[in-house]
């Protein structure tokens, strides 16, 4: 299961919100259905230089069930691999 703050891929298209399979997010929250039905998760979505640009809610089986090692972005700045003033950032990428 995905955890808070993680790096998840979409399992699927998305076509509402023009996302694609493959596509990677980063899981900001988890809500329930209003109707009883599945789970959403909340991702926000980066450009290609890694500034936020939107946040939507898909479905919990849009998501890909495969953990990636190293994508917590809380393990990441315990391990040091995240630059304080953009935590989204990568230490190494800093100019």
């Amino acid at each position: 299961m995905a955890q808070l703050y993680e790096e998840v891929t979409l399992a699927r298209d998305v076509p509402e919100y023009n996302l694609k399979q493959g596509d990677s997010a980063i899981l900001v929250d988890i809500v329930a259905h209003p109707k009883g039905g599945e789970e959403g998760y909340v991702l926000e979505l980066f450009n290609e230089v890694e500034e936020p640009v939107n946040v939507v809610i898909v479905p919990k089986s849009a998501i890909q069930e495969e953990e990636k090692e190293g994508s917590s972005l809380l393990g990441m700045i315990r391990s040091g691999g995240i630059n304080r003033l953009n935590p989204y950032r990568a230490r190494d990428s800093i100019d």
